[in-house]
Parts: C-alpha cells; sequence; structure tokens
C-alpha cells in the first residue's frame, strides 16, 4: 500500500424515505383509518480519525461514496428502516476543505476526534401522520429530504512539534535518525527523502515529535518539484530548525542558501517564518577553517538572529535539543498545553445550505422575452420537491405553500395578469385570476 496523503471525493449522505397512503385493514379496526407510515430517515456521512489508519489510500480512485437511504414508509403504521451512516476512518491529521468554497470544514488533530461531514435527509410523512379531529382519512404523504452532497478534498499535514527544513542534501535525514529512532533513507544525493520523515526525541523525561521535511528547492512555493506537497505539511509545527550545510558542494554560499528557504516559506505562507525557528549550521566537520561557519553567523548577527553549529555525522547534538525543548516550553507557557496550533481560518464556523421548510429567503421574479415570469424561491423548491403532486389533498395543501409564501401578492405587484405563464421548477403555471 502506497502513502497516500491527498485525495478527492464526493461524499452523499442518504436520502429520507417516502411517506406512504395506506389504510388499516386490521379485523378490529371496523373503521379503519390512515395507516400510512413514515419514510426513515437517510444515513450521514462520518469522518472519524483513527491513529491506527495513516493513509488515505484507500480513498484514492474513490470518486463518489454514498451513505444508505432511508426505507419508504410502510402500511400498518410501519415506518421505513433508517438508512446506516457511511463512517469513513481517516489519519489524525487530516484537514478536509469544500472544493466548492475552498473552506476547510473539519481540522482532526485528535484520535476518535469525529465530524459529521453530510447529513441525512429527514423521512417523509405517511398519511397516517396527517390524521387530526378535522381530517380523518387524509390522502396526504410527502417525499423525504435529499441528503447533503459536497465534493471534498482531504490532505493530511503531519502532527510534528519540530520541523526541519532546508536544501536537499544539507544532512536532515542524517539529524532525525542521530536524533531519535527514525530510519530515513540516507545517501549523498539530492532529492533522497521523498515523504516527511517523523521521529520522537527525548531529553529530560519530555518528548517531542520531529519532522524531517524533504528538501525544498528556489520557487517551491509556487510549486516547483514537489514544494506545495512538502510547504504544507510545516504548516502545523510549532518550531522549525532551518538547517545550512557549511560544505562548498551543497552550496556556493550559506548566506544566500539561508535567504531563499526563508524566500520560499514567505512566499508559501507569512505564517511560516513568524514560527520559532533556531538557525543551524551543519557539516561542520568539512568546514576546517571554520571561514563559512564565521560568514554566515556574522550575516545573520547584524539580522540578530542567533546561529548553532552542529555535526549531526558526529552527533554533536546535545547543545541542540536543550535549545529546541528550551523552546518548546516558552510555547507552552504563551499558548498553554495544546500541542498543535490550527489556522486562523478555522475559526469559522462551516454551515452547510440547503432548502428548508423554515427558508425564508427573497423571492426572485425576472421577466423573459416570451412575457413568461420566472420564479426562484429556495423555499418554495422545498416544498415542490416535499409534496407530491399526485393527491388533490397534495395539490391543496401545496397550494396552501405557495401562497403563505406571498408568490401571488409579488407577481401583481411585478405586472402579472391572468392568463400570463408562470415557470417554476421546470413547470409551467397559468394564472387563472
Amino acid at each position: 500500500m502506497g502513502l497516500t496523503d491527498y485525495c478527492e471525493c464526493r461524499f452523499s449522505a442518504g436520502n429520507g424515505g417516502n411517506g406512504i397512503i395506506a389504510w388499516r385493514r386490521e379485523a378490529h379496526y371496523d373503521k379503519g383509518g390512515p395507516g400510512g407510515g413514515n419514510g426513515g430517515n437517510g444515513g450521514n456521512v462520518v469522518l472519524q480519525a483513527d491513529h491506527n489508519c495513516d493513509s488515505l489510500f484507500f480513498l484514492k480512485n474513490k470518486k463518489h461514496l454514498f451513505a444508505e437511504s432511508g426505507g419508504n414508509g410502510k402500511p400498518d403504521l410501519a415506518h421505513g428502516k433508517n438508512g446506516e451512516d457511511l463512517v469513513i476512518k481517516v489519519p489524525v491529521g487530516t484537514t478536509v476543505r469544500d472544493l466548492d468554497t475552498n473552506q476547510i470544514l473539519m481540522d482532526f488533530v485528535h484520535d476518535q476526534q469525529s465530524f459529521i461531514l453530510c447529513y441525512g435527509g429527514k423521512g417523509g410523512k405517511g398519511n397516517a401522520a396527517f390524521k387530526s379531529p378535522i381530517m380523518r382519512a387524509p390522502n396526504l404523504y410527502e417525499n423525504g429530504d435529499k441528503g447533503q452532497s459536497l465534493h471534498v478534498s482531504l490532505e493530511i499535514k503531519y502532527l510534528a512539534n519540530v520541523g526541519i527544513v532546508g536544501f536537499p542534501n544539507t544532512g536532515k535525514s542524517t539529524l532525525i535518525s542521530k536524533l531519535s529512532n527514525a530510519k530515513p533513507k540516507i545517501a549523498n544525493y539530492r532529492f533522497t527523502t521523498l515523504v516527511p520523515v517523523l521521529g520522537v526525541v527525548k531529553h529530560n523525561d519530555q518528548s517531542l515529535v520531529f519532522a524531517d521535511i524533504p528538501g525544498l528547492i528556489e520557487n517551491a512555493s509556487e510549486g516547483s518539484g514537489l514544494g506545495h506537497y512538502f510547504l504544507r505539511h510545516i504548516e502545523r509545527c510549532e518550531i522549525l530548525i532551518h538547517l545550512i550545510s557549511l560544505d562548498p558542494v551543497d552550496h556556493d554560499d550559506p548566506c544566500q542558501a539561508y535567504e531563499q528557504i526563508m524566500r520560499e516559506l514567505s512566499k508559501y505562507s507569512q505564517l511560516l517564518v513568524k514560527k520559532k525557528m533556531l538557525v543551524v549550521a551543519n557539516k561542520t566537520d568539512v568546514d576546517l577553517d571554520g571561514t563559512r561557519f564565521q560568514k554566515l553567523a556574522q550575516y545573520l548577527e547584524n539580522k540578530g538572529i542567533p546561529l548553532f553549529k552542529i555535526s549531526a555525522l558526529k552527533q554533536e547534538l546535545g547543545d541542540l535539543v536543550a535549545q529546541v525543548f528550551a523552546l518548546h516550553q516558552k510555547t507552552l507557557a504563551q499558548f498553554g498545553a495544546n500541542k498543535f496550533h490550527l489556522p486562523m481560518e478555522m475559526e469559522k464556523h462551516y454551515v452547510f445550505e440547503q432548502a428548508s421548510e423554515t427558508d425564508h429567503d427573497p423571492l426572485n421574479i425576472e421577466r423573459d422575452a416570451l412575457g413568461r415570469w420566472h420564479v426562484e424561491c429556495k423555499r418554495l423548491h422545498y416544498w415542490f420537491d416535499k409534496i407530491p403532486q399526485t393527491t388533490l389533498d397534495n395539490i391543496r395543501r401545496l397550494g396552501n405553500k405557495i401562497k403563505e409564501v406571498g408568490i401571488e401578492d409579488q407577481l401583481k405587484v411585478a405586472g402579472a395578469k391572468k392568463g400570463d405563464v408562470i415557470v417554476f421548477a421546470g413547470q409551467e403555471f397559468v394564472i387563472n385570476d
């Protein structure tokens, strides 16, 4: 199974079942009466974070997934069966985005965190539900509501406290392998690491998750190479280690290397360059006379930025680890005990808009070149879908709903007259009075 950390899919909740018209025929109910049951509710689409799940591979080739629809009502007052929920398990760290609005719907940061992505439709009423002292034998029933449907992207952004960033071949993989029990592929050529590698680093009875972010290249923020693919994994990190190689084979100028990486981070998101960051010079064992380190240290000192030096190969890492954990403690004091800080856009709340019986949106009336009146109204659409025009009682009920919306009065104000044609929901109607 390959590692898949991005996919797009449409999810649809189940439709509500339809109510029915039926009449009681039991021996002990000689007067009969309405007996049509209600439709069952449609199943929801539920996403749930699971720490045992580490990939979106199972969704990679799925274009459209459906929850079960509710069953139709039955005779003898029997209701339809509710549809089963469709429960999709996703890795912790998955972000869900609505592709139509580009809005983040959910960010899973805890194991077993769940979210109803699409709500199932409510079941329609059968004629038994309309029985009253005034209407003892109603020929009324309803269709079930449609389930919600969304086209979304699912994207894993790895949950790490510390992200190690830099150009390819700066020693990031070597560093994380010496700090933790991670086993990245290490070789002396560019682009050895193609996916982020996570490792747990312990210090004084504390532990942090470090991530080796694959090497960035120039214009990574614009998608060059696998730029966007790599940069998005940095968004959750609270601390960044900016690793710069002192080996002249890797960079002509370490100062220029620093600026290029900072430029790519800034172009991708200003939030990245505002993160707490340690700039670290690696491969000091190659810089024998120390001139390249001194040049970089002086350059950063002029900017008020301290520079740490290490040799990951020789495991000279004690001071760096202590500095990272000290910085982490300052972060905890500032933000509290939350390990992972969500993007600011997650403060917004997602609200799904669909037609309902309580909608009071404005009525839109326009006249075409043929003199027909085109009417648009979300609430009216709801009732046209809800009430089948198959019985006289249903047609009268739909007529009452149209009057409640006030369509007749607004058509008169717009200039409509007797005999004019009204177009709504793909149907044509003639004004009779």
